[in-house]
C-alpha cells in the first residue's frame, strides 16, 4: 500500500474550499470530548494546526473570536493555557453532529417542490431555493399561493438545481481526495493522521450542513452527494483509528 505524503494531501484538502480558522477550530474542538472536563492545551492546538497549514497568529485570533462569542472558554495555570467548549459551544456542535455523520435523510419525506407565479417569497427554516420562482421545503412551511408537487421521478437535469456550482466542485474534489486517502496507509504519526482526518471532516461538515446536499441525496440516492458521503464516512472512521492522540 502506498504511503501517504502529508503535504500534497493537506494542500489538496485546503484547496477544496477556503478555510476560516475559527470555523476549523470549531470542527476540531467539536470532534472530541472538548467540554469543561476535557480541555485542550494551547500547545496541543498549535501542534495540531501546524501540519494543517494554520499559522500560530491565525489560531490566536480564532481563539479570541470564539471566546468573545462565548463558544470557548480559556483557563490559565502558570504559563499554560487550556481551552474548552462552553455550554453554548457544546450544544451547538452536538446539535449538528448527527447531521454530519448521519447515514440517512430522515425528515425529507415530507418535503415538496413549491412553484410560484413570480419570485418565490423569502422563507425561514430549512429550505432550498431551486430557482427564482421555486423552493423545496417541508409541506407545512409552504407559503400561500404555491403550486405544490412531490419529488417523484425527477429528471436527470434537475439534480443541478439542488446544489450550487461551488458545492458541485467541492463534492468532486472531496470525493477524489477521500478515494486517494483511502487507498493509502495513514501517517505513522498519530497527530498527522488526525490533522488529515480533521481537514476531511471540516470540508465534509461544510457540505453536510447545507440542506441542498440532503435534498439531492433524497431525490438521487445513488447520485454524487450520496457517493461522496459513502466515500468520506468510512475514511473518517479509518483515520480515527490511526489518530488516537492523547
Amino acid at each position: 500500500m502506498e504511503t501517504l505524503d502529508l503535504h500534497p494531501e493537506i494542500a489538496a484538502l485546503r484547496a477544496i474550499a477556503p478555510i476560516k480558522t475559527w470555523s476549523l477550530l470549531v470542527t476540531v474542538l467539536g470532534d472530541g470530548p472538548a467540554g469543561p472536563d476535557a480541555p485542550v492545551s494551547g500547545a496541543d492546538l498549535r501542534a495540531l494546526f501546524q501540519p494543517m497549514g494554520v499559522k500560530p497568529e491565525a489560531l490566536r485570533v480564532a481563539l479570541h473570536r470564539l471566546a468573545k462569542d462565548d463558544w470557548i472558554r480559556s483557563t490559565k495555570t502558570g504559563r499554560t493555557s487550556t481551552y474548552a467548549l462552553t455550554r453554548k459551544g457544546l450544544a451547538e456542535t452536538g446539535r449538528v453532529r448527527a447531521r454530519v455523520y448521519r447515514a440517512d435523510v430522515a425528515g425529507l419525506s415530507d418535503w415538496v417542490c413549491a412553484s410560484f407565479e413570480q419570485i418565490a417569497p423569502a422563507v425561514t427554516g430549512p429550505h432550498v431555493r431551486l430557482n427564482a420562482s421555486t423552493l423545496a421545503l417541508p409541506r407545512a412551511a409552504v407559503p400561500d399561493g404555491a403550486l405544490i408537487s412531490r419529488f417523484e421521478a425527477a429528471p436527470a437535469w434537475f439534480d443541478r438545481l439542488c446544489l450550487s456550482p461551488e458545492m458541485w466542485r467541492a463534492l468532486d474534489a472531496l470525493a477524489v481526495s477521500a478515494r486517494r486517502l483511502g487507498a493509502m496507509a495513514p501517517p505513522a504519526d498519530a497527530r498527522a493522521a488526525r490533522a488529515i482526518r480533521l481537514l476531511v471532516l471540516h470540508q465534509w461538515r461544510r457540505l453536510a450542513l447545507r440542506d441542498g446536499l440532503w435534498l439531492h441525496k433524497f431525490i438521487y440516492p445513488e447520485g454524487k452527494a450520496a457517493a461522496c458521503q459513502a466515500t468520506v464516512l468510512p475514511l473518517l472512521a479509518h483515520l480515527e483509528r490511526a489518530s488516537d492522540v492523547s
